[in-house]
């Protein structure tokens, strides 16, 4: 309850409409939900009131942000490529990430291939294996296994030399990555 209610006067200090996330955690039916899950869960989106829109996205955002820095979590963006249901090429695909995607690691599994590590990550499309040299991570600090930093590749690629796998979504807006659909972050 009480990252609820930072969170709470965090949105209250940005001028944020703080009776939009009431509503949505009211038909959620649980004020304690993270808002991102509740909206994506409850496919609350249609519902909302226009001018909560924008304050939903940015008070998602922050939640995602304080989430991650409270526990640690490593958030990213895959180039694409398959999950799979374990780590290795051979193993079985579950499906195919779109360049863009959100990505949360959820375990290293120390398995190498080709200079890059098999991590188990969660995903729009669940949770599997995906391959470190196909995603950046979020922050200043390179991951040993993972291709780079978004950060790090989107400064490269407005200098011009990011290599050809650094796509156009490094200039998305995360407001428009999460009102992509079923694929929102976290």
């Amino acid at each position: 309850m009480q990252s609820g209610n930072v969170r709470y006067w965090t949105a209250l200090a940005q001028d944020l409409e703080t009776w939009c996330r009431d509503d949505a955690l009211t038909r959620c039916g649980d004020p304690d939900m993270s808002l991102a899950i509740c909206m994506d869960e409850f496919d609350l989106w249609p519902v909302v009131p226009n001018e909560c829109i924008g304050d939903l996205q940015t008070m998602i955002e922050m939640d995602r942000e304080f989430e991650q820095q409270q526990s640690g979590i490593t958030l990213g963006f895959s180039y694409g490529g398959a999950l799979h249901d374990g780590p290795g090429p051979e193993r079985g695909e579950m499906g195919s990430l779109l360049a863009s995607d959100w990505l949360e690691i959820v375990e290293d599994t120390g398995i190498w291939l080709d200079g890059y590590k098999w991590f188990l990550v969660e995903t729009p499309i669940g949770t599997g294996y995906h391959w470190g040299g196909n995603f950046c991570t979020e922050g200043e600090d390179v991951i040993e296994g993972v291709y780079g930093t978004c950060d790090q590749l989107a400064t490269l690629r407005t200098e011009g030399g990011a290599p050809s796998r650094v796509t156009s979504f490094y200039n998305v807006t995360r407001p428009a990555l999460i009102s992509s659909g079923s694929r929102t972050p976290p």
